[in-house]
């Protein structure tokens, strides 16, 4: 997920993650809602692999390539700039970004929300990362537990749908 902090194709309107205070063709007076923090949400929705990243090409790389190896739902929020509605500025302000503490470790859900809610500096990396069951191994399973109901015969996915038409 890219997250440029604004509308910008819709000429800079301001968007649920536009930072509180900037002002936008649509917010002139500054943005007066809170800061759509996006990392919680994930990690609220039990999602196994959590990650945040800038533009730095390295970095981003080396997550890309972890969540593509992550067995079941994987998603990196890479935080970028739109050059032409700037809702952060364009060169990188000392402090907004830093790593995520080594000493964290990413099977802590408490402690990768205590960091996603981290506004100053907000931190980039893994901030969760689980292994548990995929949707397809579970339904494997399922698959598997329909057919010995059936006396051991292999039982097809569509031959199962038939049962609930």
């Amino acid at each position: 997920m890219v997250d440029n902090g604004i509308y910008g194709l819709t000429k800079g309107q301001a968007s649920p993650t536009t930072p509180h205070g900037h002002t936008t063709k649509t917010t002139p007076y500054g943005v007066y809602e809170d800061t759509l923090s996006a990392i919680p949400i994930f990690l609220a929705y039990d999602i196994s692999f959590v990650a945040r990243s800038g533009t730095e090409m390295d970095e981003l790389t080396g997550i890309i390539i972890d969540a593509i190896r992550h067995p079941g739902m994987a998603i990196v929020y890479v935080v970028s700039r739109c050059r032409t509605f700037p809702a952060f500025d364009y060169k990188e302000p000392a402090g907004l970004f830093a790593p995520i503490p080594d000493d964290h470790g990413p099977g802590d859900k408490l402690k990768a929300l205590e960091l996603a809610y981290s506004a100053a500096p907000a931190y980039i990396g893994v901030f969760y990362k689980i292994l548990k069951p995929t949707l397809d191994t579970r339904l494997e399973e399922e698959i598997r537990r329909a057919g010995a109901g059936s006396g051991g015969k292999e039982v097809t996915m569509e031959e199962l749908l038939r049962l609930f038409a």
